[in-house]
């Protein structure tokens, strides 16, 4: 957990990707952000719905928490999470944002119908995926979340 954030609150994240080289990106671009964060990690929708309803077995994400969503993952899919989440009555709310390779209009679309918070392409250079949680952060920082 970073310790140098403005305002002292601790964001609790909730990553969902499969791809191991992206988790270390996000975990180092968090880091160089310096934002009290803690970061739960899961590999595809079923594992992620598991962390976020406190499964037996599995460490539950405290609430309020921030989901950043990868669409194209191995079993459920980034948008059958979305659509199975935005159905829960208990996690309906969660504030999500997806941070995926797939620039298809239809992708785009598809995500912006279950009211995710925003849509950020990812970069394999170092740069793109930097600003891209540069943006993610200074939203966490500006809004209160439910």
């Amino acid at each position: 957990m970073t310790e140098t954030a403005a305002t002292g609150k601790v964001l609790n994240i909730l990553l969902v990707e499969d791809d191991a080289f992206d988790v270390l990106k996000v975990k180092r671009g968090l880091q160089a952000e310096a934002i009290r964060h803690r970061l739960w990690t899961a590999t595809d929708g079923q594992h992620a719905l598991r962390i976020l309803r406190g499964a037996p077995g599995v460490v539950a994400i405290p609430q309020p928490c921030v989901v950043v969503l990868d669409l194209d993952l191995p079993g459920m899919d980034g948008l059958s999470f979305l659509e199975e989440l935005r159905q829960d009555p208990a996690l309906k709310r969660t504030v999500v944002f997806v941070l995926t390779g797939s620039s298809l209009s239809q992708d785009k679309v598809n995500s912006y119908n279950f009211n995710i918070a925003g849509y950020i392409l990812k970069s394999r250079a170092d740069d793109g995926l930097r600003a891209s949680l540069s943006a993610l952060v200074a939203y966490c920082r500006a809004v209160e979340l439910p």
